[in-house]
């Protein structure tokens, strides 16, 4: 998991403003009570992107956004984030996220195409308290080494 290091300070780096604006303001209620990652993702044709699913399980009335990232071994690595959140009502919420390849260049270089076999996955969970913050954030991550499947 030594590479989702270098990922994490990417990733990190555009959640850290809004970490910064709650961070002094208190405890954050535990918005998410599970987050899975399924053990295989689906390639796309042309094996561009990755498709991670699993379920969340979200506090009723709770905004809880969800990202991902897939990182090959001298392949692709991408990013990707769900364009709506799930439904927070307490029960686990079926999620897939679009993972593209190519988003990030890690040392040695990436290809941008994901190949079927092993990979490092990560999904994160994050959750804010309603503006002006006054529960401030909080985020929930799985990682898991999945296999990617044409």
């Amino acid at each position: 998991m030594k590479m989702f290091k270098a990922a994490r300070l990417a990733l990190g780096a555009s959640l850290l403003a809004i970490l910064a604006a709650g961070a002094f303001a208190g405890p954050v209620s535990a918005a998410v009570s599970q987050l899975t990652l399924d053990p295989t993702a689906q390639l796309s044709p042309g094996h561009l992107h990755a498709y991670l699913t699993g379920t969340v399980t979200c506090d009723a009335g709770d905004f809880v956004s969800l990202s991902g990232q897939v990182i090959q071994s001298k392949g692709a690595s991408g990013f990707g984030s769900m364009p709506a959140p799930p439904v927070c009502d307490g029960t686990p919420q079926p999620y897939t996220i679009d993972v593209g390849g190519g988003g990030f260049p890690f040392p040695g270089g990436v290809s941008g195409v994901f190949k079927p076999g092993k990979a490092s996955a990560q999904v994160t969970a994050s959750h804010c308290a309603p503006f002006p913050y006054p529960g401030g954030c909080s985020s929930t991550s799985t990682d898991a080494i999945i296999r990617l499947m044409k």
